[in-house]
């Protein structure tokens, strides 16, 4: 399984509860579904994707940190690096690129915010440029 709580079937990604990273799993495939075992126990379930790529991914299989995020759009985030600075968006926005899931990026823009607001309240401000 990936670190990110994926296991690759066939070049496709299905979700496993997070807790098992780094656990042995077993894969049972039908014609439409994807079952995930681990001990012998089911632990994870999915209908078959038809095509390669792409990510199938049940909530509850994301870590807490993960889900706190679920409702934050791409969008969102970069708006928000934008008010920090023009640079810091476009990181955040290449963050959101480079991962499957935009919750998985999520822990990278949250402490941009938390290291913009601690630099701000020590009276830190970004230099001003192109003026």
């Amino acid at each position: 399984m990936h670190a990110d709580y994926h296991v690759d079937v066939l070049h496709s990604f299905y979700s496993v509860p997070h807790r098992l990273i780094g656990k042995k799993l077993d894969i049972r495939l039908t014609h439409r579904m994807v079952e995930i075992f681990h001990n012998h126990e089911r632990v994870a379930v999915h209908t078959r994707r038809g095509t390669r790529g792409g990510h199938s991914t049940v909530k509850e299989h994301m870590p807490k940190a993960h889900q706190r995020h679920g409702g934050m759009t791409p969008e969102y985030l970069i708006m928000r690096a934008g008010r920090v600075g023009y640079h810091v968006a476009v990181l955040v926005e290449r963050l959101m690129r480079d991962r499957p899931h935009p919750e998985q990026a999520t822990d990278h823009p949250s402490g941009s915010s938390a290291l913009s607001a601690g630099l701000a309240a020590k009276g830190w401000r970004p230099p001003v440029t192109g003026r």
